[in-house]
Order: C-alpha cells, then sequence, then structure tokens
C-alpha cells in the first residue's frame, strides 16, 4: 500500500499582535509544549511594542484560514542593526508541519521590511527542533554559527543561528 501526505490547501496570513493576543499565546505554548523547542515565546522588547516602540519590533499573528494560530515577530536591538532576529511559534499541534510556518516567515519579512528595515535576519533554534530547522532552511536560511546554551547555570541546550540575507 503507497501512503501519501495529503497537504490541503490552506490561506495563511498575518494580522497585527495586540495586546488581548497575549492570552492566545500562552495557550498555544502550552498546548505545543513549547518549553520543549524553544527558550522564550515572546519578543525580547514585547513590553515597548505596547508603548509604542514599534521601529524595533513587527510582530504578528499567524492566521490560517481566518483563524488566529500562533505567532511571529522579527525583532532588532537597535535602531541601527541590519540584522533582525526571527521568531516564530505554530500553536496547534494539528497544523505542524504543513507548510504554514514557511508561509508566515516569508508574509512576516515582506511586511516588515519598510517597517522596521533590515538587510538579514537571523534565527536561533535548538539543534534538536528539526522540523523548525527545516523550515528556516526551506526559506532559504543557512546556518552560520553553532554553541551551548546555558539555561539556569545547569542544563545546557546545544543550538545554531541560521541566517537570511536579503538581497
Amino acid at each position: 500500500m503507497i501512503h501519501s501526505k495529503v497537504v490541503l490547501r490552506m490561506k495563511v496570513s498575518i494580522r497585527s499582535f495586540e495586546e488581548n493576543d497575549l492570552f492566545s499565546l500562552q495557550i498555544w505554548a502550552d498546548e505545543i509544549e513549547a518549553h520543549k523547542y524553544m527558550s522564550r515565546v515572546l519578543p525580547h522588547k514585547s513590553d515597548q511594542y505596547f508603548n509604542s516602540q514599534k521601529s524595533l519590533l513587527a510582530w504578528y499573528v499567524i492566521q490560517v484560514d481566518n483563524k488566529d494560530v500562533g505567532t511571529v515577530w522579527l525583532e532588532k536591538a537597535d535602531i541601527d542593526d541590519e540584522i533582525t532576529i526571527l521568531g516564530i511559534l505554530i500553536g496547534k499541534n494539528n497544523f505542524l508541519g504543513q507548510g504554514i510556518g514557511e508561509q508566515a516567515i516569508n508574509i512576516a519579512i515582506e511586511k516588515s521590511f519598510d517597517v522596521i528595515s533590515f538587510k538579514s535576519v537571523r534565527a536561533n533554534v535548538r539543534v534538536s527542533n528539526k522540523r523548525a530547522i527545516h523550515c528556516y532552511r526551506n526559506c532559504g536560511f543557512l546556518k552560520i554559527s553553532q554553541g551551548i546554551k546555558v539555561v539556569d547555570g545547569i542544563a545546557t541546550i546545544p543550538f545554531m543561528t541560521l541566517e537570511l540575507k536579503l538581497k
């Protein structure tokens, strides 16, 4: 018997993240047990985002067929930085591995480019997060470094940094 993966055509879009989306973000993180795959589920500048510091952070809710399913963001440490850091969380188990992340990343990069201005996008990902690495590589990211992150002074987590240089 031949098994084939059925991929349904879903409409992926993004909308601006709003403060009342924080509740959904926590539900999404819990549903997929995000702590196993990522160190943080919020941008570093999330507090500033709600206080109109949007020139450093472009933050969106990922929608599939108009249903909220996760979040994606691009953020810079400083206004003059040419590199932005990408974060993404698909918070519904039944939407993982469907190519939604790849579409959301591409849409977010395109939509954010004029908002926060950057020349390249970096993603830090745990080496064990094969699904995320596959997604980033499908978007054109290349590995630029690898290391170990120490968490709470005890645990060590191998990670890699991938980068997408824009034209």
